[in-house]
Order: structure tokens, then C-alpha cells, then sequence
């Protein structure tokens, strides 16, 4: 299935290019991941050149509360679905980091979108941060995420921040055109 999404979705063939860029400009991985009923799937997974990395593969799905694309996939709902997601939605602890409290998980989301970003440390993978934003004009909820070792990214995460918001502003930009 992974394979068949790399290879035949526009959308994913569209996006390689800036996000290797992405994945260059920032040494880390870059995740394209979309939503698929309660979870975000995973659609292009750039590892990072270096040893040490976070790796995953295009077809893994992910909770949407624990995720960095999740978070930036439920930031972008309207408040009142938002709402209505966060009480229908059990929030199961994937790692002892991970956000299980309904209140908790709306004030991070509230502070993220007043920062224009989205993050996990260590609350889907122990020891992997990453960051993330909604891709705003694409077809579905779309996100893209930066994602490494926390030692290195909580180091580097403004300019990671910096780098991934101005890759998401290129393309909806060429996106209309």
C-alpha cells in the first residue's frame, strides 16, 4: 500500500520536491500524512540523511492526539468540531508523555495555533520530537511534519519552525496559482 501511494497519488508527487527541500534545508525527517478517519496515515516519509533518525514508513497511521500532524490536523477544525472530536475521542496514552487529559490537549492546541506550529516531545515515540503544520488548500486535511531525536531538534526547533512554516506558505501559494 505504501508503495502505491507514493507512486500514484498527485497530491504526494506534487509535494516531493519542497518537502526534500525541507528534508535537506532542516537534516531531519519529513512526513506528508493525511487523515483517515480517527488517525493520521502517513503518505511520504523523507528520512533524514543522518544515523540517527526518526523513521517511519509511508501507510503507518498514527493517533491524531499524539501525533504532530494529528495535532495540526485537529488545530485546524473549527472550534465546534473540535469540541465535539474531543469528547467522542478516548485519548489512549501511547507513551508516558503523551496528552490524555481532553483540557490539556485543547489548551496545547490553542497555544500552537496562536505559534502557527505544532509539537510532540516524546508523546507518539519516546525521545522523537517533532513539528508540525496543516497544508491549507489541498484536497483533504493534509499536514506536514519535521521529526527527530529531541536532543536535536528541541535545539533547533525556531529555525525547524521557520523553515517548515515557509515551506507550507510556497506551496498553498503555487497551489492557487
Amino acid at each position: 500500500m505504501a508503495r502505491e501511494i507514493e507512486a500514484n497519488d498527485p497530491v504526494v508527487t506534487r509535494l516531493t520536491e519542497p518537502l526534500e527541500s525541507l528534508r535537506d534545508a532542516t537534516g531531519e525527517t519529513v512526513i506528508l500524512g493525511a487523515l483517515q478517519g480517527n488517525a493520521v496515515v502517513y503518505l511520504l516519509v523523507l528520512e533524514s540523511p543522518q544515523i540517527v533518525r526518526y523513521t517511519a514508513r509511508a501507510g503507518e497511521q498514527k493517533p491524531l492526539h499524539s501525533s504532530s500532524i494529528g495535532k495540526a490536523l485537529l488545530g485546524a477544525m473549527p472550534d465546534d468540531a473540535l469540541t465535539d472530536w474531543l469528547r467522542d475521542n478516548a485519548l489512549p496514552r501511547v507513551t508516558g508523555r503523551t496528552i490524555t487529559s481532553s483540557r490539556r490537549l485543547r489548551k496545547d492546541l490553542e497555544d500552537a495555533r496562536r505559534r502557527g506550529y505544532y509539537v510532540t516531545r516524546g508523546e507518539n515515540v519516546v525521545d522523537v520530537m517533532a513539528i508540525a503544520a496543516p497544508l491549507a488548500g489541498e484536497p483533504g486535511p493534509l499536514g506536514i511534519a519535521v521529526a527527530g531525536p529531541m536532543h536535536r531538534m528541541a535545539a533547533a526547533e525556531g529555525r525547524h519552525a521557520a523553515q517548515l512554516l515557509q515551506t507550507t506558505k510556497t506551496i498553498e501559494e503555487r497551489a492557487r496559482g
